[in-house]
């Protein structure tokens, strides 16, 4: 690699070497070409994982994905428990409630695995997440594409780094004390050439246990190499690919015997039943009686048509379930009114809330937002939930189906929403129909996209699916009009001017202490990816210069969210990896990240 520029203080000379085995011997000379005279600091960071090797066999007949592994028998393993993980995060299990046997082998188009996973209680399909139940994780590091989080739930649903996925074959079966899996991973869910002998790529890999069910996170996660499966970690082990061929045997096909002929049966007619609806059990929690609206609300935010409606409140002292902090009345409470007609169930809210978040996350429930759990007998349960701005989802799905609206009021927020019987799977509403219902706020304090820091559940302990310790939803006779609002004159608009664009801009730098400051000497990173989202949908990507600066020109007013995605070799940060703009005409928002690997390696040399 020659020459190097002259000599310039602020200027970073990046190079990657691949060094497949020994040491990396290197020296910096003068060749006369330029006056490189001055003082270079050079900064090692090796994306070589620092875990232990599994060594996996080639084989040349796949093995059959049914879920049944006699047939890996003699294949070399991984054994992971509560004694060997890296990392445990939450309950530490026995070896009977989690534990497990991995195996690997490869050909040019796939990786295969198979596992046995020792757990006493086992939950699938629980969650419309696969990570919140019973699951495997791999985390593949593929240096030509990127890092993969194959998550593999009992039920046999897949994702990758949390977006769900087809492109694997999966089988699972339930085992004594447990359950067993084999999955394919073909090279074009890795995004790779050809597997090769003697290739090696940074893996691990976890386990995650559910032992509560509720759509609840999982209780237990236990991590082979590393804290995490989501991406390159120093600490992962690694996966080699070796020339040993392991042969799985062929199966042996079984005859099809000979049918005997028997006579046929003339069939006794039998008289059709008569379909009954099978109930649902009355729910323990109170019920609470709601009128017929003899004319719709007007969908606007503004409750003051609402007076005359039951309520129902919801604070700490009367709440079934608290979940996480306990907050004050001024923190956290609300009082909730409803009406029906046959087409739909009409709920306001006020909520009480000192600090309003909302489109902070991608995930509705985790910004501040109300809850309303709905049991439909005909079709199933509901749990829809409504964010502070607007946003709506169905037991975890985005959903649109609902009329939503949302306001900011003294001390908190309000909210309106029509729900139709379309959205509930129900036929018309009647009179005397009642309904297992409950409803929860989420209150989040500190944005940055975390969880929110608490849940205030009204009856039961989830919004997610009915419990018999839910309240009720009674759909009476009694009629209330809501007020007819008077027309008024529609005023002529008056010209706006067109809003005069802002801008963001900042540098992604190696922070070299990991002090959250970018100190004199601290290079800019190049080739850096930053996306630019509007709400939860991305408008804009860009990749940072030499000097490590990026910029989204001429943006409009409004909210915006910057994401900075690492570069692997530097997978910790300094800074949040996403902030929160609020962007005014001729702004210019000035965002920085900062990034570096934990383990520098500082080696001052003079030339002269």
């Amino acid at each position: 690699m020659q020459p190097i520029p002259p000599y310039d203080p602020t200027h970073v000379y990046t190079f990657t070497i691949t060094v497949p085995e020994g040491p990396i011997t290197f020296a910096v000379g003068d060749d006369g070409v330029y006056d490189n005279t001055g003082a270079y600091t050079v900064t090692i960071i090796t994306a070589q994982p620092l875990g232990t090797s599994y060594v996996i066999p080639r084989t040349e007949n796949p093995p059959t994905i049914d879920g049944l592994v006699d047939e890996w028998d003699s294949v070399p393993s991984l054994f992971l428990d509560k004694d060997n993980a890296d990392t445990i995060q939450g309950e530490v299990p026995t070896p009977s409630d989690l534990s497990a046997t991995l195996k690997a082998v490869w050909d040019s188009t796939h990786l295969y695995f198979a596992a046995v996973i020792q757990d006493d209680v086992l939950i699938g399909n629980d969650s419309a997440f696969a990570w919140r139940d019973d699951g495997l994780e791999l985390g593949i590091y593929i240096p030509s594409d990127r890092s993969h989080q194959f998550t593999i739930s009992l039920d046999g649903r897949q994702a990758d780094q949390g977006n769900t996925i087809s492109s694997l074959t999966v089988a699972t079966s339930t085992v004594s004390g447990g359950w067993a899996l084999e999955v394919a991973i073909p090279i074009e869910a890795l995004g790779s050439d050809p597997l090769l002998a003697d290739q090696r790529y940074p893996f691990t890999f976890a386990l995650k246990d559910d032992d509560v069910g509720h759509d609840s996170p999982t209780q237990t996660t236990m991590v082979w190499e590393g804290d995490s499966t989501y991406s390159f970690q120093q600490e992962w082990g690694e996966l080699r690919l070796s020339g040993q061929v392991y042969d799985f045997p062929t199966p042996t096909p079984t005859s099809t015997p000979t049918p005997t002929n028997t006579p046929t049966p003339t069939p006794t007619p039998t008289s059709t039943p008569t379909p009954t609806a099978t109930p649902y059990p009355t729910p323990s929690g109170p019920s609470y009686l709601i009128p017929r609206a003899g004319q719709p609300p007007i969908l606007d935010g503004e409750l003051n048509e609402w007076d005359g409606v039951p309520t129902l409140s919801l604070d700490k002292d009367n709440a079934s379930t608290i979940i996480g902090q306990v907050p004050s009345p001024a923190d956290l409470s609300a009082t909730l009114r409803a009406a029906w007609d046959p087409d739909h169930l009409y709920f306001a809210a006020t909520i009480n809330d000192d600090v309003l978040i909302g489109n902070d996350s991608i995930f509705v429930w985790q910004d501040d937002a109300l809850e309303l759990g709905i049991h439909i007998p005909a079709d199933r349960s509901h749990q829809f939930t409504l964010a502070l701005d607007g946003r709506q989802a169905d037991q975890g799905s985005a959903i649109s189906s609902l009329t939503v609206v949302t306001s900011a009021v003294t001390g908190g927020w309000s909210l309106e929403v029509a729900i139709p019987i379309d959205a509930l799977g129900s036929g018309p509403l009647a009179t005397d129909q009642w309904y297992p219902f409950t409803f929860a706020l989420k209150d989040d304090d500190v944005g940055n996209d975390s969880s929110t820091q608490t849940t205030l559940i009204w009856q039961g302990d989830s919004t997610y699916s009915v419990q018999p310790n839910w309240g009720i939803l009674r759909l009476t006779g009694q009629v209330y009009d809501f007020p007819t609002p008077t027309p008024t004159a529609t005023p002529t608009p008056t010209p706006t001017a067109t809003p005069i664009p802002g801008s963001i801009s900042g540098t992604v730098w190696f922070d070299r202490n990991g002090d959250g400051v970018r100190d004199p000497g601290e290079p800019g990173l190049v080739d850096v990816t930053i996306r630019l989202f509007a709400g939860n949908t991305q408008i804009a990507s860009t990749t940072t210069l030499g000097d490590g600066s990026y910029q989204f020109p001429s943006l409009p007013p409004g909210t915006y969210r910057v994401q900075e995605q690492n570069p692997p070799w530097l997978r910790f940060s300094s800074t949040p990896d996403e902030v929160l703009v609020v962007l005014s005409a001729r702004q210019d928002v000035t965002v920085n990240f900062g990034d570096w690997n934990g383990r520098p390696v500082w080696m001052p040399m003079i030339l002269r």
